[in-house]
């Protein structure tokens, strides 16, 4: 990877918090990426900071782990998500479970708790386009689910941008999803990466 496209990170602590900065927008993933090589303690939980993700949740998730599962995975439940985002979204992990080696929640988010040991398992995985919700059911560690209904709707202007997030990070997941020699989609998409047009 050249060193243009890597993000250039800088970490520092204000008020008992580490406080981790990108040069630029390398993406949702990446950011996510950034923060989870930082994170310290026997679990981390990631969250988004645009309110669809109840921080009250986390005492709930802290004690199911403490329960004993290693993955807390949290659930969208709402009956008024916008027709296009309920579309992809269904459509996404139909075809993912229809294709790919891994069963990723349905409606599940980039909301979770990690143990240790999983953390540890994530940051040996260094794939440059991640999709860290298959690369988390990927590791296999004993997972519970949590579902919550969203606290604010979004309004139809950040629906259409996340439903085209979605869209873009939808071929990494399908991709970083299939790709062993057991299904006919991965044996394509290597020839096709290995011999481009």
């Amino acid at each position: 990877m050249s060193n243009e496209r890597r993000p250039k990170i800088r970490t520092r602590r204000q008020a008992g918090v580490t406080i981790v900065e990108l040069s630029r927008n390398f993406g949702h993933q990446a950011a996510l990426t950034a923060g989870l090589d930082r994170a310290e303690g026997d679990a981390v939980v990631t969250l988004d900071g645009d309110g669809q993700h109840p921080p009250e949740l986390i005492a709930d998730m802290v004690a199911l782990y403490r329960a004993g599962y290693e993955v807390v995975l949290t659930q969208r439940v709402t009956a008024d998500l916008p027709p296009f985002k309920r579309w992809t979204s269904t459509a996404f992990y139909r075809l993912l479970s229809a294709i790919g080696n891994t069963r990723i929640t349905a409606g599940s988010a980039d909301y979770r708790l990690l143990s240790r040991p999983v953390l540890e398992a994530l940051r040996q995985m260094r794939e440059y386009h991640r999709f860290l919700r298959g690369m988390v059911a990927w590791t296999g560690y004993r997972t519970v689910v949590l579902p919550y209904a969203v606290v604010r709707p979004k309004s139809t202007c950040e629906s259409l941008a996340s439903s085209v997030v979605q869209l873009m990070v939808a071929p990494n997941g399908v991709i970083d999803d299939t790709v062993t020699f057991e299904t006919p989609l991965a044996a394509v998409i290597f020839v096709q990466r290995a011999n481009p047009p």
